[in-house]
């Protein structure tokens, strides 16, 4: 699926939340050849099974995040023929619109959904945000994510959905690890270009910060966002261990437990 407006195959972006992946899609969508902005859920059964209602509460945020117009979204709605369609008609017209030639998209479940990706997007690139496990709980007990037991089943989720590629660089998959991209942003978004294909652009890892998504999704949707809030500050390094800080001891022994496979996988054991 390709539309004329957007021409480069599109970037899925994808993993746990609080692993990193928004500040990835910041970073990468400040090339001037990645369109990307905030989470369209195009995966979630709200955005699929009322994607045509244009009264939706998906559908009104979308537009809003984006800055389309009603009349506008009417038009590229009636331009596709299924929700999945829909998406590659919205983003690629949004890419256009800012002189860019593809689009990115970032919600943290992306990574559940690699087939569906490659039915509907055979040429898609997907970049899986991954940060220590115990990172991870510790932002999410923080900020009343979920339970540990409801982490560690998410955990498991996303490991089974990748279990021919965890761990490994594919053509079409890559691993981006949320300590590199804080401590050695430079090498890692050369190695994230690489991968898509881009050519490297100077000023790319000197990321200051922007606090505009924060406050549009504030005014959208009514709900602070301490994703969005980060996003507002320079690159930061202080949450790298946190969890020695955040969590007893209990909830990490836990953690090493239930998840030791990936754990060492990645090099966090």
């Amino acid at each position: 699926m390709r539309t004329p407006e957007a021409t480069a195959a599109p970037i899925f972006i994808g993993g746990l939340m609080k692993s990193g992946s928004s500040l990835l899609r910041k970073l990468l969508c400040d090339h001037p050849a990645i369109f990307g902005g905030l989470e369209t859920h195009w995966c979630s059964a709200e955005f699929r099974d009322g994607y045509r209602d244009q009264g939706s509460r998906r559908q009104r945020w979308l537009r809003e995040f984006y800055d389309v117009d009603p009349e506008q979204q009417r038009r590229l709605l009636d331009a596709a023929g299924s929700p999945y369609q829909y998406l590659d008609v919205f983003l690629g017209w949004c890419a256009h619109r800012e002189g860019k030639r593809r689009w990115a998209e970032k919600t943290p479940d992306n990574v559940l959904h690699r087939a569906l990706i490659a039915e509907h997007w055979p040429d898609a690139l997907l970049l899986h945000a991954v940060r220590d496990y115990r990172d991870v709980f510790a932002s999410w007990k923080k900020n009343r994510k979920g339970t540990l037991d409801e982490f560690i089943q998410h955990c498991r989720c996303i490991v089974e959905a990748l279990p021919d590629v965890l761990g490994r660089r594919t053509s079409s998959y890559l691993e981006v690890r949320y300590e590199e991209l804080v401590t050695d942003t430079s090498r890692t978004l050369h190695d994230v270009l690489e991968f898509v294909g881009e050519p490297w652009v100077d000023g790319l890892d000197d990321y200051a910060g922007d606090p505009r998504e924060h406050e549009l999704v504030l005014r959208v949707s009514g709900k602070d966002s301490p994703t969005a809030a980060s996003l507002g500050k320079p690159i930061f390094k202080s949450s790298v261990g946190q969890y020695r800080s955040v969590l007893s001891a209990a909830e990490v022994s836990a953690l090493e437990h239930e998840l030791e496979e990936p754990m060492r996988l990645w090099g966090w054991l």
